[in-house]
């Protein structure tokens, strides 16, 4: 069941873009990246701004396979990380992180509910995906 789409953006610690000042999109390939995903490669970054599209070939400083690593290790100033907007509202809201790039970000990402098909009948399973539709929509909302 899909619960909404997410856009990706490029977020840093205001720390990291003080001292490397992130600037351009052709700036990426001597930024360090922290990255989600398999450890053993490929790490290609597509960014788009709306009227263009660069792929970046990269090796990341960091890859793990929890967004919330990655999401410390941004914070911590390790470099820049790519996150659903969502992700990173409360810390760009308390300054802990700042937008990279902000006209830049990923294609938007369906995010979908997973169960099986004849599970949605059990009335506890169906409440818990009502409140999961209830949840996105207010935060994809934001």
């Amino acid at each position: 069941k899909p619960l909404g789409q997410v856009k990706r953006k490029l977020f840093c610690s205001p720390g990291y873009l003080n001292k490397f000042g992130v600037t351009s999109i052709d700036s990426i390939t001597d930024t360090a990246v922290l990255m989600m995903g398999n450890i053993h490669g490929p790490h290609v970054l597509k960014l788009n701004d709306g009227k263009q599209e660069k792929t970046f070939n990269l090796t990341p400083r960091l890859v793990a396979d929890d967004f919330a690593i990655v999401k410390q290790g941004v914070i911590d100033g390790l470099g820049l990380g790519l996150f659903p907007e969502y992700m990173c509202a409360k810390e760009v809201q308390d300054g802990t992180l700042v937008p990279a790039l902000s006209n830049w970000g990923s294609e938007p990402v369906t995010i979908y509910a997973l169960y099986p098909r004849h599970r949605v009948k059990i009335p506890k399973v169906s409440a818990f995906l009502d409140f999961c539709l209830e949840v996105f929509e207010r935060r994809l909302a934001q």
